[in-house]
């Protein structure tokens, strides 16, 4: 069957060299896995995040109208307690 040692040594180098591409492909197999695993987390983090910054930018848009609306209600405040003034002073003038 072996006609010396070099063949032996051929087909353990053979062997060697089966048991090394099965290992490569199993781990190719598992990295693949991994990685899809990592992109689908990675995937639903970034739904996360645009979620969170569109529940932040909203609000934010909506400051420059919420100043406005603050502005408006002071100014209506303030002229209602003027005419108020106003009205007393006319009574106090008219029972003088």
């Amino acid at each position: 069957m072996f006609s010396n040692g070099k063949d032996l040594l051929f087909i353990v180098i053979a062997f060697c060299i089966l048991w090394l591409t099965a290992f490569a492909c199993w781990a190719l197999y598992y990295i693949a896995m991994i990685l899809k695993g990592i992109k689908g987390k990675s995937d639903k983090a970034d739904e996360i995040l645009s979620a969170i910054k569109s529940k932040i930018e909203r609000p934010s848009a909506l400051f420059p109208l919420l100043i406005e609306g603050i502005k408006e209600a002071v100014s209506f405040i303030r002229d209602y307690k003027e005419k108020k003034k106003a009205k007393e002073g006319e009574k106090e003038s008219k029972n003088e």
